[in-house]
């Protein structure tokens, strides 16, 4: 088996079992392997045990292998993920090529292409315990530099007063493949005589040199509404899309 499986294999992710986690995709090699799953990126060392199983070094297991063509069904079992997965295999993967948005992507700066925003920035790193994107502004007076992470970010409370109150920011990753990233923000805000809830899905893609950033607000305005009155506008809308564009323009 261990020949059968070297190479990378694109998941979809199976309900049948306890599902804990998302598989994005999993690459091996002779003895090691990466995991891109929802909680990150996971390199490591394995062995084969037997032709449905594979020991993860000091990480979990792999078993209920089947490799058939260029198809792979498998359960996986780590620390904080436990789920089975079917997939198929990357043909076109060549050994040594980034597998995942943020690990193409990984410290580029991208440039809002779009007249009076040409001071925004935007960029975005592999290492999202600490760091999965940042918001840059230049601007000589009202310039500044945000990093959010993975799960909680705590910042000053935005709608009714920025000294007041924090705003509590979740992200969390939805779809990661090479060319696209997803991810929700549910953003929990004190700051307002009544707190009020709000989510966002922020999705990605790149074009040759620009990326593409779709804003959908996925919230029941409706409720929003009696707490932020700015948002009054938009009461009947459930989705509301917003699509930004920039360019690249070095690394940092």
């Amino acid at each position: 088996m261990g020949k059968n499986v070297i190479g990378k294999w694109d998941f979809s992710n199976s309900p049948k079992k306890y599902k804990s986690c998302t598989i994005y995709n999993i690459v091996f090699s002779t003895t090691e392997l990466t995991i891109n799953y929802s909680n990150g990126q996971l390199k490591g060392v394995y062995a084969v045990d037997s032709e449905t199983q594979i020991t993860l070094s000091d990480v979990g297991l792999i078993s209920n292998i089947s490799v058939s063509d260029s198809k792979i069904s498998l359960d996986i079992t780590m620390d904080y993920c436990t789920t089975s997965a079917s997939g198929a295999k990357d043909e076109t993967y060549v050994d040594g090529d980034c597998t995942i948005f943020l690990e193409c992507n990984s410290k580029k700066m991208w440039q809002r292409t779009k007249e009076y925003y040409e001071d925004y920035y935007i960029g975005f790193s592999n290492e999202t315990d600490s760091v999965l994107c940042y918001s840059v502004n230049i601007d000589p007076d009202y310039g500044y530099c945000y990093k959010y992470k993975v799960s909680k970010n705590k910042i000053l409370g935005l709608e009714c007063g920025y000294k007041e109150g924090e705003t509590i920011q979740t992200f969390t990753i939805i779809t990661h493949t090479e060319f696209r990233l997803v991810f929700d923000i549910n953003i929990y805000d004190d700051s307002c005589e009544s707190p009020f809830s709000i989510d966002y899905r922020y999705s990605y893609s790149i074009d040759g040199d620009f990326l593409y950033k779709r804003l959908t607000i996925m919230a029941n305005l409706l409720v929003v509404v009696t707490k932020v009155p700015i948002l009054m506008n938009l009461t009947n809308i459930l989705n509301l899309h917003i699509l930004m564009i920039a360019h690249v323009i070095n690394k940092f």
